[in-house]
């Protein structure tokens, strides 16, 4: 496939996102850049992993078509857009994209994509969809006002500053528009400062954890000035230079056969292990963890798909929770993007698309739960029908009817 691959510079001068990388970063992290939630979204393992686990579960649809009549439409024109919306990705791919850029920046922005602008939203024509990458969008510190519908913004790839509109792209936003820029959305990681921090900390930790381990301090075991003076280094003899230490060196390298290769102290000494004072703590588990279930229950990451494992965790492992994370999150993400997407297309192509996981297996249990709730209310109902025409109440014409009503019988 030919690719639309641009080179993104790092460069960024958005001042408005807030400095909680930075105080994590400081050290050690000097080429990162501040402003960049989708790269750091890459380097936290809990980030990632609930992003991971989000997008997994929103690529997992499918695509359901239909003409201006209602009818299911194969292969139409949108379900190809989506199937192979670029040059560069397939759907997956870009869907993988999309839910990055909006889970860690907290918005996304899809954009119709062809050389030449009026030909962006023409399927039959070459138009790609692509997704833009928010670590690269700078709004260049442009007056905005509370009524402004749109936006000129700079996105910059390889050595080339691009000016695009806000009413080229289809945006979305995760939790909110940003106040002070509605063009943008807030992402979740502002309110993880502390959480984001303890992970730093304690991967500081048990890093010198491990440069200390093995390394030892020697110094004497002495308490008195005189047993540093003396020590090994008494004559043997009266009145002669050889020493007690000299006398126990002969004694032990008289086996190796390079000569000298044990030395003696003249005092007695004691060790300190420089990582005693650190072995007491798990910072894995007693500061990782916990602001790790932290991160993944703001992104309402079921429990036991966190894999922390923890005895209170696994104690949380109850079915259903696969089902909560598609009610909760992928649904409501998945009604909002084909809204969107046939806000942009459905005039051109004539047709819609929904996005549908009725096939997924983590819906048998509810649905056939439904099918059976629903097997009793028209039971009770037919009862209740049935009871009504044997008291004389109603009709035979309106017991039939009534029961055609509640689609009890044809």
């Amino acid at each position: 496939r030919k690719s639309f691959s641009p080179t993104f510079s790092s460069d960024s001068s958005d001042s408005e996102i807030t400095p909680f990388i930075n105080q994590i970063y400081s050290e050690g992290w000097g080429y990162y850049s501040t402003k960049k939630y989708y790269d750091f979204s890459l380097k936290n393992y809990f980030l990632n992993r609930a992003i991971i686990l989000i997008a997994n579960a929103f690529n997992s649809y499918e695509i359901v078509e239909r003409d201006s009549k209602g009818e299911i439409v194969t292969d139409g024109p949108l379900t190809k857009l989506l199937i192979e919306p670029n040059y560069k990705q397939t759907g997956e791919e870009l869907g993988k994209e999309f839910i990055r850029n909006l889970f860690s920046g907290g918005y996304a922005y899809l954009m119709p994509y062809h050389e030449n602008l009026g030909y962006a939203t023409l399927l039959d024509r070459g138009s790609e969809l692509l997704c833009l990458n928010n670590d690269y969008i700078d709004f260049g510190g442009r007056k905005l006002s509370m009524f402004q519908r749109d936006i000129n913004f700079d996105y910059k790839f390889g050595n080339v500053d691009r000016e695009l509109n806000f009413k080229q792209v289809i945006p979305f936003y995760d939790i909110a528009q940003d106040p002070t820029n509605n063009f943008k959305g807030i992402s979740r990681l502002r309110s993880l400062d502390d959480e984001l921090k303890q992970i730093f900390m304690s991967n500081k930790a048990i890093d010198n954890q491990l440069s200390l381990s093995g390394n030892i301090i020697v110094s004497p075991d002495s308490h008195k000035e005189s047993e540093l003076s003396l020590g090994l280094d008494k004559p043997i003899m009266p009145n002669t230079a050889r020493t007690q230490k000299d006398d126990i060196e002969e004694k032990l390298n008289t086996s190796f056969i390079f000569g000298k290769s044990l030395t003696v102290a003249s005092t007695a000494l004691k060790a300190i292990n420089l990582a005693e004072s650190l072995s007491s703590y798990d910072y894995n588990k007693t500061f990782k963890q916990e602001a790790g279930r932290i991160i993944l229950n703001l992104y309402e990451i079921p429990r036991k798909m966190q894999n922390i494992n923890t005895a209170s965790e696994l104690k949380s492992d109850k079915d259903g929770e696969d089902v909560d994370l598609y009610e909760k999150i992928i649904l409501p993400l998945s009604t909002n993007f084909a809204k969107s997407i046939n806000s942009t297309y459905s005039k051109l192509t004539g047709t819609t698309i929904s996005l549908s996981y009725d096939h997924l297996s983590v819906f048998e249990q509810k649905k056939e739960g439904a099918r059976k709730m629903e097997a009793e209310h028209k039971e009770r109902t037919k009862n209740f029908i049935i009871s009504l025409f044997e008291k004389d109440f109603i009709s035979k014409d309106e017991a039939k009817k009534m029961l055609q009503d509640e689609k009890i019988i044809a």
